[in-house]
């Protein structure tokens, strides 16, 4: 009877030792996935302030592009009127060189 105790203990003893094992286990790989969370997390947020750079980026690329626009549509009208006044002064001076 003695024996069948001890031998009860053992198996007990042992059964306690693989749940002791199978929770630290259980606790490393809980530790892992909370640290890779937090990872995942971290790489979120640095995603997100990079799209939100990006964006500015672009808003402020878009208004520097407008801004280059208006800048050659305003050139072009000033060239246009410059050959315009240089015709307008070429058939004045043709005129009066030549009509007289």
């Amino acid at each position: 009877m003695e024996k069948h105790a001890h031998e009860s203990n053992e198996q007990i003893e042992d059964r306690m030792r693989s749940i002791n094992k199978q929770l630290k286990e259980y606790e490393i790989e809980l530790d892992e996935e909370r640290k890779s969370k937090q990872q995942i997390l971290q790489q979120r947020k640095k995603l997100e302030i990079d799209l939100q750079d990006s964006r500015q980026q672009i808003e402020e690329a878009n208004k520097q592009k407008e801004e280059a626009l208006r800048n050659t549509r305003r050139l072009q009208v000033n060239y246009f009127f410059f050959l315009y006044f240089f015709y307008l002064n070429s058939l004045f001076i043709f005129r009066h060189k030549f009509v007289k």
